[in-house]
Protein backbone atom coordinates (compact mmCIF):
# COMPACT_ATOMS: atom_id res chain seq x y z
CA UNK A 1 0.00 0.00 0.00
CA UNK A 2 1.24 3.22 -1.40
CA UNK A 3 1.64 6.62 0.73
CA UNK A 4 1.51 10.30 -0.76
CA UNK A 5 5.29 11.39 1.38
CA UNK A 6 4.16 15.11 -0.51
CA UNK A 7 1.06 15.12 1.77
CA UNK A 8 2.58 13.83 4.71
CA UNK A 9 5.35 16.24 4.43
CA UNK A 10 2.93 19.18 4.26
CA UNK A 11 0.95 18.33 6.85
CA UNK A 12 3.87 18.16 9.26
CA UNK A 13 5.02 21.87 7.65
CA UNK A 14 1.11 22.55 9.02
CA UNK A 15 1.49 20.85 12.00
CA UNK A 16 4.52 22.58 13.61
CA UNK A 17 3.07 26.01 12.37
CA UNK A 18 0.07 25.48 14.31
CA UNK A 19 2.05 24.00 17.66
CA UNK A 20 4.19 27.23 17.14
CA UNK A 21 1.49 29.21 17.59
CA UNK A 22 0.09 27.84 20.45
CA UNK A 23 -3.03 27.20 19.16
CA UNK A 24 -5.51 24.23 20.71
CA UNK A 25 -5.09 20.30 20.68
CA UNK A 26 -8.37 20.51 19.05
CA UNK A 27 -7.23 22.86 16.49
CA UNK A 28 -4.08 20.34 15.45
CA UNK A 29 -6.21 17.35 15.77
CA UNK A 30 -8.62 18.66 13.46
CA UNK A 31 -5.82 19.38 11.04
CA UNK A 32 -4.23 16.08 11.02
CA UNK A 33 -7.49 14.43 10.91
CA UNK A 34 -8.14 16.36 7.39
CA UNK A 35 -4.80 15.43 5.75
CA UNK A 36 -5.23 11.56 6.59
CA UNK A 37 -6.62 10.48 3.29
CA UNK A 38 -4.89 12.75 1.31
CA UNK A 39 -1.42 11.18 2.85
CA UNK A 40 -3.07 7.37 2.89
CA UNK A 41 -5.56 7.71 -0.80
CA UNK A 42 -5.74 3.93 -1.09
CA UNK A 43 -8.71 2.03 -0.76
CA UNK A 44 -6.89 -0.84 1.29
CA UNK A 45 -6.40 2.03 3.80
CA UNK A 46 -10.12 3.32 3.91
CA UNK A 47 -11.25 1.04 6.59
CA UNK A 48 -8.85 2.09 9.80
CA UNK A 49 -9.23 6.04 8.46
CA UNK A 50 -13.05 5.31 8.60
CA UNK A 51 -12.61 4.00 12.27
CA UNK A 52 -10.12 6.37 13.09
CA UNK A 53 -12.65 9.17 12.16
CA UNK A 54 -15.76 6.99 13.66
CA UNK A 55 -13.54 6.47 17.01
CA UNK A 56 -13.64 10.58 17.56
CA UNK A 57 -14.80 11.10 21.54
CA UNK A 58 -15.22 7.50 21.72
CA UNK A 59 -16.69 6.87 24.84
CA UNK A 60 -15.66 4.09 28.05
CA UNK A 61 -15.95 3.39 31.21
CA UNK A 62 -12.65 3.43 33.45
CA UNK A 63 -12.38 1.73 36.98
CA UNK A 64 -11.46 4.33 40.34
CA UNK A 65 -8.84 3.09 42.77
CA UNK A 66 -11.36 4.56 45.75
CA UNK A 67 -13.89 2.07 44.23
CA UNK A 68 -16.78 2.96 41.32
CA UNK A 69 -16.34 4.34 37.91
CA UNK A 70 -16.54 6.92 35.95
CA UNK A 71 -17.23 7.95 32.20
CA UNK A 72 -14.37 8.93 29.72
CA UNK A 73 -13.95 9.98 26.80
CA UNK A 74 -10.94 9.07 23.78
CA UNK A 75 -9.64 11.92 21.13
CA UNK A 76 -9.62 9.21 18.71
CA UNK A 77 -10.24 5.10 18.86
CA UNK A 78 -8.91 3.06 16.32
CA UNK A 79 -9.46 -0.33 16.97
CA UNK A 80 -7.88 -1.18 20.05
CA UNK A 81 -5.62 1.95 19.62
CA UNK A 82 -6.38 4.80 22.17
CA UNK A 83 -5.13 8.10 20.52
CA UNK A 84 -4.63 11.01 23.15
CA UNK A 85 -3.68 14.27 21.55
CA UNK A 86 -2.46 17.31 23.62
CA UNK A 87 -1.52 20.95 22.24
CA UNK A 88 2.07 20.64 23.24
CA UNK A 89 3.87 17.85 24.37
CA UNK A 90 7.43 19.85 24.99
CA UNK A 91 5.54 21.26 28.39
CA UNK A 92 6.22 18.59 31.08
CA UNK A 93 2.44 19.33 32.60
CA UNK A 94 0.78 18.94 29.41
CA UNK A 95 2.71 15.74 28.63
CA UNK A 96 2.06 14.47 32.53
CA UNK A 97 -1.39 15.08 31.67
CA UNK A 98 -1.09 13.44 28.62
CA UNK A 99 -0.09 10.27 30.26
CA UNK A 100 -2.77 9.36 32.85
CA UNK A 101 -5.66 10.30 30.09
CA UNK A 102 -3.93 7.17 27.91
CA UNK A 103 -3.71 5.13 31.29
CA UNK A 104 -7.12 5.73 31.64
CA UNK A 105 -7.99 5.10 28.21
CA UNK A 106 -6.36 1.94 27.95
CA UNK A 107 -7.82 0.44 31.66
CA UNK A 108 -11.32 1.58 30.44
CA UNK A 109 -10.58 -0.70 26.78
CA UNK A 110 -8.96 -3.59 29.21
CA UNK A 111 -12.05 -3.50 31.40
CA UNK A 112 -14.29 -3.65 28.99
CA UNK A 113 -12.96 -6.80 27.17
CA UNK A 114 -9.91 -6.32 25.10
CA UNK A 115 -6.94 -8.03 26.04
CA UNK A 116 -4.55 -6.02 27.21
CA UNK A 117 -1.88 -7.34 24.41
CA UNK A 118 -4.19 -6.28 21.76
CA UNK A 119 -4.49 -2.29 23.36
CA UNK A 120 -2.12 0.27 22.55
CA UNK A 121 -1.95 3.75 23.51
CA UNK A 122 -0.88 6.68 21.51
CA UNK A 123 0.25 10.17 22.95
CA UNK A 124 0.99 12.98 20.32
CA UNK A 125 0.39 16.97 19.70
CA UNK A 126 0.71 16.27 16.05
CA UNK A 127 4.30 16.72 16.03
CA UNK A 128 5.68 14.34 18.78
CA UNK A 129 4.77 10.80 18.62
CA UNK A 130 4.79 7.97 21.74
CA UNK A 131 3.41 4.63 21.53
CA UNK A 132 2.50 2.30 24.25
CA UNK A 133 1.84 -1.32 25.21
CA UNK A 134 0.01 -2.33 27.93
CA UNK A 135 0.69 -3.99 30.75
CA UNK A 136 -2.02 -5.43 33.75
CA UNK A 137 -0.75 -6.04 37.00
CA UNK A 138 -0.46 -9.69 37.41
CA UNK A 139 -3.67 -11.48 39.08
CA UNK A 140 -6.28 -8.43 38.57
CA UNK A 141 -9.47 -9.84 36.87
CA UNK A 142 -9.34 -7.64 33.40
CA UNK A 143 -13.13 -6.78 33.91
CA UNK A 144 -12.13 -5.44 37.27
CA UNK A 145 -9.64 -3.60 36.67
CA UNK A 146 -8.61 -0.15 37.43
CA UNK A 147 -6.19 2.76 36.27
CA UNK A 148 -3.49 1.81 39.19
CA UNK A 149 -3.95 -1.73 37.51
CA UNK A 150 -2.51 -0.63 34.20
CA UNK A 151 1.25 0.23 33.39
CA UNK A 152 1.94 2.01 30.04
CA UNK A 153 5.49 0.16 28.82
CA UNK A 154 7.06 2.70 25.64
CA UNK A 155 7.36 0.98 22.56
CA UNK A 156 8.08 3.38 20.41
CA UNK A 157 8.35 7.24 19.78
CA UNK A 158 9.00 10.49 17.06
CA UNK A 159 9.87 13.60 16.66
CA UNK A 160 9.08 15.50 13.73
CA UNK A 161 11.79 17.95 13.66
CA UNK A 162 11.64 18.89 10.01
CA UNK A 163 8.98 18.74 7.23
CA UNK A 164 11.44 17.19 4.87
CA UNK A 165 11.03 13.65 2.89
CA UNK A 166 12.91 11.95 6.00
CA UNK A 167 10.45 12.90 8.40
CA UNK A 168 7.32 12.48 5.87
CA UNK A 169 8.69 8.81 5.68
CA UNK A 170 8.92 8.69 9.29
CA UNK A 171 5.84 9.82 9.97
CA UNK A 172 4.00 7.40 7.36
CA UNK A 173 5.81 4.33 9.17
CA UNK A 174 4.45 5.42 12.60
CA UNK A 175 1.26 5.90 11.48
CA UNK A 176 1.10 2.53 9.09
CA UNK A 177 2.64 0.41 12.16
CA UNK A 178 0.32 2.02 15.33
CA UNK A 179 -2.62 3.50 13.98
CA UNK A 180 -3.20 1.44 11.30
CA UNK A 181 -1.66 -1.49 13.05
CA UNK A 182 0.36 -2.58 10.36
CA UNK A 183 3.49 -5.04 10.52
CA UNK A 184 3.61 -4.39 14.40
CA UNK A 185 1.89 -7.05 16.23
CA UNK A 186 4.02 -10.24 16.70
CA UNK A 187 2.34 -13.80 15.15
CA UNK A 188 1.63 -15.48 18.06
CA UNK A 189 -0.65 -18.34 18.40
CA UNK A 190 -3.37 -16.58 21.13
CA UNK A 191 -3.33 -13.32 19.08
CA UNK A 192 -4.00 -15.01 15.26
CA UNK A 193 -7.00 -16.79 17.38
CA UNK A 194 -8.29 -13.85 18.57
CA UNK A 195 -7.89 -11.41 15.54
CA UNK A 196 -8.67 -14.26 13.33
CA UNK A 197 -10.45 -17.10 14.98
CA UNK A 198 -13.60 -18.52 14.28
CA UNK A 199 -14.98 -16.00 16.94
CA UNK A 200 -13.44 -13.45 15.05
CA UNK A 201 -15.19 -10.26 12.97
CA UNK A 202 -13.19 -11.64 10.51
CA UNK A 203 -14.25 -14.65 10.42
CA UNK A 204 -18.44 -13.25 11.10
CA UNK A 205 -17.84 -11.20 8.25
CA UNK A 206 -16.08 -14.20 5.79
CA UNK A 207 -18.63 -17.09 6.62
CA UNK A 208 -22.10 -15.75 4.81
CA UNK A 209 -19.82 -15.51 1.39
CA UNK A 210 -18.11 -18.63 1.63
CA UNK A 211 -21.48 -20.58 2.46
CA UNK A 212 -23.08 -19.23 -0.54
CA UNK A 213 -20.09 -20.01 -2.73
CA UNK A 214 -20.29 -23.45 -1.34
CA UNK A 215 -24.11 -23.65 -1.52
CA UNK A 216 -24.25 -22.47 -5.03
CA UNK A 217 -21.18 -24.69 -6.10
CA UNK A 218 -22.91 -28.11 -5.16
CA UNK A 219 -26.15 -27.29 -6.51
CA UNK A 220 -24.12 -26.78 -9.69
CA UNK A 221 -21.89 -29.24 -9.92
CA UNK A 222 -22.21 -32.84 -8.99
CA UNK A 223 -18.36 -33.30 -8.75
CA UNK A 224 -18.40 -30.63 -6.12
CA UNK A 225 -21.39 -32.04 -4.31
CA UNK A 226 -19.13 -35.89 -4.53
CA UNK A 227 -16.25 -33.72 -3.11
CA UNK A 228 -17.94 -32.24 -0.30
CA UNK A 229 -20.27 -35.52 0.59
CA UNK A 230 -17.35 -37.70 1.23
CA UNK A 231 -15.65 -34.62 3.47
CA UNK A 232 -18.59 -34.99 5.61
CA UNK A 233 -18.09 -39.15 5.58
CA UNK A 234 -14.57 -38.75 6.34
CA UNK A 235 -14.94 -36.06 8.69
CA UNK A 236 -17.64 -37.85 10.70
CA UNK A 237 -18.00 -41.37 10.23
CA UNK A 238 -17.01 -42.51 13.50
CA UNK A 239 -20.43 -40.22 14.92
CA UNK A 240 -23.16 -42.60 14.12
CA UNK A 241 -25.63 -42.76 11.17
CA UNK A 242 -24.10 -40.88 8.38
CA UNK A 243 -26.03 -37.63 8.23
CA UNK A 244 -26.23 -34.75 5.62
CA UNK A 245 -23.90 -32.25 4.89
CA UNK A 246 -22.84 -30.04 7.73
CA UNK A 247 -22.24 -27.01 5.88
CA UNK A 248 -21.07 -24.87 8.55
CA UNK A 249 -18.49 -27.24 9.69
CA UNK A 250 -17.15 -27.32 6.03
CA UNK A 251 -17.15 -23.44 5.80
CA UNK A 252 -15.03 -23.38 9.52
CA UNK A 253 -12.86 -26.03 7.52
CA UNK A 254 -12.06 -23.85 4.43
CA UNK A 255 -12.04 -20.26 6.07
CA UNK A 256 -9.02 -21.94 8.44
CA UNK A 257 -7.76 -23.83 5.02
CA UNK A 258 -7.77 -20.17 3.41
CA UNK A 259 -5.84 -18.63 6.59
CA UNK A 260 -3.03 -21.34 6.79
CA UNK A 261 -2.11 -20.76 2.94
CA UNK A 262 -1.85 -16.77 3.75
CA UNK A 263 -0.42 -17.37 6.61
CA UNK A 264 2.75 -19.04 5.28
CA UNK A 265 2.73 -17.24 2.38
CA UNK A 266 3.58 -14.19 4.40
CA UNK A 267 6.54 -16.52 6.72
CA UNK A 268 7.65 -17.44 3.11
CA UNK A 269 7.82 -13.99 2.01
CA UNK A 270 9.48 -12.40 5.11
CA UNK A 271 6.85 -9.50 5.27
CA UNK A 272 3.41 -8.76 5.05
CA UNK A 273 2.15 -9.12 1.71
CA UNK A 274 -0.21 -6.84 -0.51
CA UNK A 275 -3.80 -7.97 -0.81
CA UNK A 276 -3.39 -7.70 -4.70
CA UNK A 277 -5.90 -10.23 -6.51
CA UNK A 278 -3.47 -11.63 -8.53
CA UNK A 279 -1.28 -12.55 -5.73
CA UNK A 280 -4.23 -13.79 -3.80
CA UNK A 281 -5.05 -16.37 -6.18
CA UNK A 282 -1.35 -17.79 -6.70
CA UNK A 283 -1.16 -18.16 -2.98
CA UNK A 284 -5.11 -20.09 -2.99
CA UNK A 285 -4.22 -22.63 -5.72
CA UNK A 286 -0.56 -23.31 -4.73
CA UNK A 287 1.26 -21.62 -7.69
CA UNK A 288 2.80 -19.05 -5.70
CA UNK A 289 4.30 -22.17 -3.56
CA UNK A 290 5.94 -24.16 -6.43
CA UNK A 291 7.13 -20.96 -8.49
CA UNK A 292 8.53 -19.03 -5.92
CA UNK A 293 9.44 -21.79 -3.24
CA UNK A 294 9.48 -25.03 -4.77
CA UNK A 295 6.70 -26.66 -2.58
CA UNK A 296 5.29 -29.06 -4.83
CA UNK A 297 2.38 -30.44 -2.53
CA UNK A 298 1.69 -27.22 -0.30
CA UNK A 299 -1.78 -26.84 -2.37
CA UNK A 300 -3.34 -30.34 -3.04
CA UNK A 301 -6.55 -30.69 -5.23
CA UNK A 302 -8.13 -32.16 -1.95
CA UNK A 303 -11.73 -31.67 -0.59
CA UNK A 304 -11.00 -28.33 -0.74
CA UNK A 305 -9.24 -27.91 -4.54
CA UNK A 306 -12.55 -27.47 -6.14
CA UNK A 307 -12.73 -23.51 -4.64
CA UNK A 308 -9.27 -22.92 -6.30
CA UNK A 309 -10.77 -23.74 -10.21
CA UNK A 310 -10.88 -20.92 -12.29
CA UNK A 311 -14.93 -21.06 -12.43
CA UNK A 312 -14.74 -20.57 -8.53
CA UNK A 313 -11.38 -18.77 -7.46
CA UNK A 314 -12.68 -15.12 -7.74
CA UNK A 315 -15.65 -15.36 -5.04
CA UNK A 316 -12.85 -16.94 -2.35
CA UNK A 317 -10.80 -14.32 -3.15
CA UNK A 318 -12.88 -11.31 -1.47
CA UNK A 319 -12.65 -13.96 2.23
CA UNK A 320 -8.47 -13.93 1.16
CA UNK A 321 -8.42 -10.59 0.99
CA UNK A 322 -9.84 -9.46 3.83
CA UNK A 323 -8.25 -11.93 5.91
CA UNK A 324 -4.84 -10.53 4.20
CA UNK A 325 -5.75 -6.95 5.48
CA UNK A 326 -6.08 -8.50 9.01
CA UNK A 327 -2.73 -10.02 8.48
CA UNK A 328 -0.91 -7.06 7.21
CA UNK A 329 -1.08 -5.84 10.99
CA UNK A 330 1.59 -8.60 12.03
CA UNK A 331 5.62 -8.82 11.60
CA UNK A 332 6.94 -11.64 9.50
CA UNK A 333 10.10 -10.54 9.48
CA UNK A 334 11.42 -13.81 11.67
CA UNK A 335 9.63 -17.11 11.32
CA UNK A 336 6.99 -17.62 14.68
CA UNK A 337 8.60 -19.80 17.44
CA UNK A 338 5.41 -21.72 18.41
CA UNK A 339 2.51 -23.93 17.10
CA UNK A 340 0.29 -21.11 15.62
CA UNK A 341 -2.82 -23.40 14.57
CA UNK A 342 -3.17 -25.63 18.49
CA UNK A 343 -5.54 -23.04 19.64
CA UNK A 344 -7.78 -22.47 16.25
CA UNK A 345 -7.68 -26.40 15.85
CA UNK A 346 -8.84 -26.70 19.64
CA UNK A 347 -11.61 -24.03 18.34
CA UNK A 348 -12.92 -25.53 15.36
CA UNK A 349 -13.30 -28.66 17.12
CA UNK A 350 -15.36 -26.99 19.69
CA UNK A 351 -17.15 -24.76 17.42
CA UNK A 352 -18.44 -27.82 15.37
CA UNK A 353 -19.11 -29.97 18.07
CA UNK A 354 -17.30 -32.87 16.80
CA UNK A 355 -16.09 -35.52 18.90
CA UNK A 356 -14.62 -37.86 16.29
CA UNK A 357 -11.29 -36.17 15.52
CA UNK A 358 -10.91 -35.23 19.13
CA UNK A 359 -8.91 -32.30 18.60
CA UNK A 360 -7.02 -30.67 21.63
CA UNK A 361 -4.45 -28.19 21.90
CA UNK A 362 -0.60 -30.11 22.54
CA UNK A 363 1.17 -27.61 25.05
CA UNK A 364 4.76 -27.10 23.70
CA UNK A 365 6.18 -28.50 26.82
CA UNK A 366 4.00 -31.83 25.97
CA UNK A 367 5.27 -31.88 22.46
CA UNK A 368 8.61 -31.62 23.62
CA UNK A 369 8.47 -34.03 26.58
CA UNK A 370 6.90 -36.70 23.91
CA UNK A 371 10.29 -35.79 21.79
CA UNK A 372 12.92 -35.83 23.94
CA UNK A 373 11.46 -39.70 25.02
CA UNK A 374 10.76 -40.68 21.52
CA UNK A 375 14.92 -39.77 20.72
CA UNK A 376 16.19 -41.21 23.85
CA UNK A 377 14.78 -44.32 22.74
CA UNK A 378 16.92 -44.66 19.36
CA UNK A 379 19.92 -46.90 19.12
CA UNK A 380 23.07 -44.91 19.46
CA UNK A 381 24.68 -43.01 16.02
CA UNK A 382 20.56 -43.62 14.40
CA UNK A 383 19.71 -40.73 12.83
CA UNK A 384 15.64 -39.72 13.05
CA UNK A 385 12.81 -40.82 11.21
CA UNK A 386 10.09 -40.45 13.10
CA UNK A 387 6.15 -40.98 12.00
CA UNK A 388 3.45 -38.84 13.70
CA UNK A 389 0.09 -41.26 13.15
CA UNK A 390 -2.14 -38.40 14.00
CA UNK A 391 -0.17 -35.07 13.36
CA UNK A 392 -3.01 -32.65 13.85
CA UNK A 393 -1.33 -29.15 13.27
CA UNK A 394 2.02 -30.31 13.93
CA UNK A 395 3.50 -29.15 17.00
CA UNK A 396 5.30 -32.56 17.69
CA UNK A 397 6.36 -32.59 14.10
CA UNK A 398 8.01 -28.81 14.87
CA UNK A 399 9.64 -30.09 17.73
CA UNK A 400 11.28 -33.08 16.10
CA UNK A 401 12.32 -30.95 13.66
CA UNK A 402 13.68 -28.34 16.29
CA UNK A 403 16.03 -30.93 18.24
CA UNK A 404 16.80 -33.27 15.01
CA UNK A 405 19.00 -29.57 14.64
CA UNK A 406 20.56 -28.81 18.28
CA UNK A 407 20.72 -32.90 19.09
CA UNK A 408 21.96 -34.52 16.07
CA UNK A 409 23.56 -31.24 14.19
CA UNK A 410 21.40 -31.81 10.92
CA UNK A 411 21.24 -28.94 8.44
CA UNK A 412 19.90 -28.28 5.29
CA UNK A 413 16.65 -29.17 3.58
CA UNK A 414 17.96 -32.44 2.03
CA UNK A 415 18.85 -33.47 6.25
CA UNK A 416 15.72 -32.56 7.24
CA UNK A 417 12.79 -33.31 4.99
CA UNK A 418 12.56 -36.90 6.21
CA UNK A 419 13.03 -36.21 9.75
CA UNK A 420 9.22 -36.35 10.78
CA UNK A 421 6.49 -37.67 8.39
CA UNK A 422 2.81 -36.71 9.45
CA UNK A 423 -0.65 -38.10 8.97
CA UNK A 424 -3.72 -37.42 9.75
CA UNK A 425 -7.43 -38.34 8.59
CA UNK A 426 -8.91 -34.68 8.98
CA UNK A 427 -7.97 -32.71 5.41
CA UNK A 428 -7.79 -29.48 7.39
CA UNK A 429 -5.40 -30.72 9.91
CA UNK A 430 -3.67 -31.86 7.09
CA UNK A 431 -3.32 -28.06 5.42
CA UNK A 432 -2.26 -27.04 8.92
CA UNK A 433 0.28 -29.32 9.89
CA UNK A 434 2.14 -28.48 6.05
CA UNK A 435 1.84 -25.12 7.37
CA UNK A 436 3.66 -25.86 10.31
CA UNK A 437 6.34 -27.72 8.87
CA UNK A 438 7.11 -25.19 6.46
CA UNK A 439 7.30 -22.49 9.28
CA UNK A 440 9.92 -24.89 10.99
CA UNK A 441 12.44 -24.94 8.07
CA UNK A 442 11.44 -22.11 6.42
CA UNK A 443 15.27 -20.96 6.07
CA UNK A 444 16.42 -24.18 4.67
CA UNK A 445 12.80 -23.57 1.80
CA UNK A 446 14.32 -20.39 0.57
CA UNK A 447 17.77 -21.89 0.12
CA UNK A 448 16.71 -24.76 -1.59
CA UNK A 449 17.52 -25.81 -5.49
CA UNK A 450 15.40 -28.30 -6.02
CA UNK A 451 11.58 -29.19 -5.76
CA UNK A 452 10.23 -30.40 -2.24
CA UNK A 453 7.50 -32.69 -1.18
CA UNK A 454 6.32 -31.85 2.15
CA UNK A 455 5.76 -35.41 3.95
CA UNK A 456 2.51 -35.03 5.09
CA UNK A 457 -0.15 -36.56 4.34
CA UNK A 458 -3.82 -37.46 4.26
CA UNK A 459 -4.78 -41.15 5.80
CA UNK A 460 -6.19 -42.87 8.16
CA UNK A 461 -3.21 -44.38 9.95
CA UNK A 462 -4.77 -46.26 12.51
CA UNK A 463 -7.58 -48.09 10.63
CA UNK A 464 -8.21 -50.46 7.65
CA UNK A 465 -11.59 -49.70 7.66
CA UNK A 466 -12.77 -45.86 6.44
CA UNK A 467 -15.98 -44.37 4.97
CA UNK A 468 -15.58 -45.52 1.57
CA UNK A 469 -13.38 -48.91 2.08
CA UNK A 470 -14.71 -51.68 4.24
CA UNK A 471 -11.77 -53.58 4.49
CA UNK A 472 -8.55 -54.21 3.24
CA UNK A 473 -7.21 -57.36 2.18
CA UNK A 474 -4.12 -59.03 4.16
CA UNK A 475 -1.40 -60.34 1.99
CA UNK A 476 -1.51 -62.93 -0.56
CA UNK A 477 -5.69 -62.81 0.05
CA UNK A 478 -7.71 -63.14 -3.17
CA UNK A 479 -10.59 -60.58 -1.97
CA UNK A 480 -10.68 -57.50 -3.69
CA UNK A 481 -10.99 -54.42 -2.02
CA UNK A 482 -14.24 -52.39 -2.15
CA UNK A 483 -14.33 -48.71 -2.60
CA UNK A 484 -18.05 -46.78 -2.05
CA UNK A 485 -18.70 -43.91 -4.14
CA UNK A 486 -21.96 -42.52 -4.78
CA UNK A 487 -23.81 -45.57 -4.83
CA UNK A 488 -21.06 -47.12 -6.76
CA UNK A 489 -19.04 -50.01 -5.39
CA UNK A 490 -15.63 -50.28 -7.40
CA UNK A 491 -13.89 -53.35 -6.67
CA UNK A 492 -10.14 -52.83 -6.87
CA UNK A 493 -8.28 -56.24 -7.85
CA UNK A 494 -5.90 -57.41 -5.06
CA UNK A 495 -2.87 -57.46 -7.51
CA UNK A 496 -1.88 -55.17 -10.61
CA UNK A 497 -3.77 -56.53 -13.82
CA UNK A 498 -6.69 -57.70 -12.66
CA UNK A 499 -9.89 -56.92 -13.94
CA UNK A 500 -12.11 -54.22 -11.99
CA UNK A 501 -15.30 -54.79 -10.97
CA UNK A 502 -18.42 -52.60 -10.77
CA UNK A 503 -21.55 -52.71 -9.02
CA UNK A 504 -24.47 -50.10 -8.69
CA UNK A 505 -26.48 -49.76 -6.12
CA UNK A 506 -29.25 -47.54 -4.80
CA UNK A 507 -29.63 -43.97 -6.51
CA UNK A 508 -26.76 -44.96 -8.73
CA UNK A 509 -28.63 -48.48 -10.19
CA UNK A 510 -31.43 -46.55 -10.75
CA UNK A 511 -30.12 -43.69 -12.61
CA UNK A 512 -28.14 -46.18 -14.88
CA UNK A 513 -31.32 -48.22 -15.24
CA UNK A 514 -33.59 -44.72 -16.55
CA UNK A 515 -30.57 -44.35 -18.76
Amino acid sequence: MSADRVQAAAAIRRCRELREAGHSEAVLRGEFHSRLRLIFPDQDDEAWINHYSEGTEAGTVIGLAEGGVANRFIDNLVGSTAIEYESDLRSKAKRDEGLLQVREQVSGLVRGGVPASQVRGILSDTVDWYAFDVELAPGVDPTACTVADITLVASDELELTAADPSSAGRLVDFVRRHLAREQSRTPKAALLTLDLGLDSATYARSAGLLRKLIDDGRTADPSIRLATDLWSEFVDYLEGAAGSFRAEAYVDEVYLCVLARLLIANVLAGRAMSSVDGDLKAILDGSFFRDRFQLANMVEQDYFGWLTDPTHIDGLVPVARRIQQDLYAYDFSRPPEEDLFGQLMAQLARHSQRKLLGQEWTPAWLGQLLTERCLDSLPAGQQPRIVDMCCGSGSILAEILKAARTRYGLDGIDALRDVATGFDIDPLAVSLAKTTWVISLVDEIRAAVSPIVIPIYHADSLFSVTPITLALPFFDDADTVAVCLEGATVRLPPVPGAPTEVELTGTARGNAEGA
